[in-house]
């Protein structure tokens, strides 16, 4: 038995290596020879196979539609599945076909991917390691970006860039290499030779107009590298200039402006330019990006209102408040539910805690006409709510989006009566400009659960700076070893 499968495995050997060789119509060729293969190998073994019926595939079908799986797992039919000291590549599978979606051969695939991946030394070379400090980022050297983008070309010669790590350094390399910092036009463009057909023809590198240098075929790798690392730069870069505008705006500034700028400059110092920022929630996703816009007059996204949402309930959970507020992205998986034309039927810990009673306020953050923040308060207790659009000065929400809080809250809560729309116990604070709104909301929030002062206009700047500081504080101890770091040198 373990000859005949041998021998028949051997002509599987052979006959894909001769379509590899000889045949120009890959795919088609490839696909007869497996499957011919296969079913000869399983003709040699039958005699001395048990009569046991197969239930692999329906047990596979099954497992894959009830986790909504697209691609089926399987085994290596050639290999020893308790043994894990052979390469990936050389088990073959008996079980699925060498030609990918794409209708290329794996094997080349694999090999044109490996050449594909940019060396970890020339990354490490370059871009700073994701812990160092906004301040240390900004004092690296950066050239300056042109406006218009090369045409990549792919050549037959070797590159002669960026073959090794000892002949470069990173004070040279972008100055001497501007062309790679076009950002994603240029990484596009890149993509868009067929690296993969120009490879198989013989390309050995990418050239960029007229210039001499001949780039490895990953470059588009570094390119991509290359536009994040520049991304986040600019935005820091931009926060920092943000910061010095707002201290040369003495006209209307409030008269805390000098020494809060100053507390975020050391703060700067301690916060890392790039990864997610730790101390929140499982369902915050908060990034050193998010920070870098508080500093700016950006617009605030959903991640930023639940990170400083997830802030609040922190510092108001040790009062013991029988509050919530509602992540900003609950309203779409309620949406998707009233879809589906039946009962809401309660799934997540906050539908719980209303249901039994342990929740009296919740606060929901809501999305409205594409973009604009607004708050909506709702008091289980007595059935009323409370709306707050700072700009528009509408006093209830969206028709649609009131009906599906409507439908949500009276799914869990059949037996309270009607809610009641009830004014706010505080003047609303207007916004005057086109940028603010979802500030002003956390400001709410924070006023209603924490006390903190309003928000107000002339002090716009200085409302995003706590929400920059409050949300970077868990950084607050590295900021004091840098200011002694900073006196000792200093000394």
């Amino acid at each position: 038995m373990y000859h005949r499968a041998h021998v028949a495995h051997m002509r599987i050997d052979r006959m894909r290596a001769l379509v590899r060789r000889t045949t120009k119509n890959r795919v088609v060729m490839w696909s007869i020879a497996s499957t011919v293969g296969v079913w000869l190998s399983r003709l040699l073994v039958w005699p001395f196979m048990p009569s046991v019926p197969s239930i692999a595939s329906t047990q596979r079908s099954t497992f894959f539609r009830s986790c909504n799986t697209k691609f089926p797992a399987y085994l290596a039919g050639g290999g020893d599945s308790m043994c894990s000291d052979f390469q990936s590549q050389d088990i073959m599978d008996l079980t699925m076909s060498d030609i990918t979606e794409d209708g290329q051969c794996s094997f080349d695939h694999d090999v044109f991917a490996q050449m594909q991946r940019m060396p970890a030394w020339l990354s490490d070379l370059i871009i700073p390691p994701s812990e160092s400090s906004v301040l240390d980022l900004l004092d690296i050297p950066f050239p300056t970006v042109e406006s218009t983008t090369p045409t990549p070309v792919a050549s037959h010669d070797p590159p002669n860039v960026f073959l090794n790590p000892n002949s470069t350094t990173n004070d040279s390399i972008l100055f001497d290499h501007p062309t790679l910092l076009r950002g994603k036009p240029l990484h596009y463009a890149v993509e868009s030779l067929s690296l993969r057909q120009a490879w198989l023809s013989g390309c050995q590198s990418i050239a960029f107009d007229d210039n001499p240098s001949r780039y490895p075929l990953w470059i588009g790798s570094f390119i991509r590298e290359l536009d994040i690392y520049q991304v986040h730069r600019t935005r820091w870069e931009t926060a920092r200039q943000w910061l010095h505008t707002m201290g040369l705006s003495t006209s209307s500034a409030a008269p805390e402006m000098p020494d809060i700028i100053d507390e975020c400059h050391a703060r700067l110092a301690a916060v890392p330019w790039r990864g997610d920022i730790p101390g929140f929630g499982k369902a915050v996703q908060f990034a050193a990006s998010h920070l870098s816009s508080f500093l700016s007059n950006s617009w605030l996204d959903d991640e930023m209102i639940n990170a400083g949402s997830d802030w609040i309930l922190k510092q108001g959970s040790r009062a013991g408040n029988r509050i919530q507020i509602i992540n900003c992205l609950h309203l779409q998986q309620l949406q998707r539910a009233q879809c589906s034309d039946g009962p809401y039927i309660p799934l997540t810990p906050i539908d719980h805690l209303i249901q039994s009673g342990n929740i009296d306020i919740i606060f929901l953050p809501l999305h409205v006409y594409g973009n604009h923040w607004t708050l909506l308060h709702v008091n289980l207790l007595n059935s009323t709510y409370s709306y707050a659009d700072c700009l528009h000065q509408h006093g209830s929400p969206p028709t649609k989006t009131f009906s599906l809080i409507e439908w949500w809250l009276n799914s869990l809560l059949p037996s309270n009566p009607p809610r009641v729309a009830v004014p706010f116990d505080f003047n609303l604070p207007r916004q005057l400009d086109s940028f603010s709104c979802g500030v002003i909301v956390l400001d709410l929030m924070a006023n209603l659960v924490l006390g903190y002062p309003l928000w107000e206009q002339n002090r716009a700047a200085v409302h995003r700076m706590e929400w920059f500081l409050r949300l970077s504080n868990i950084f607050e101890d590295l900021e004091v070893s840098a200011l002694i770091i900073s006196y000792s040198n200093c000394s």
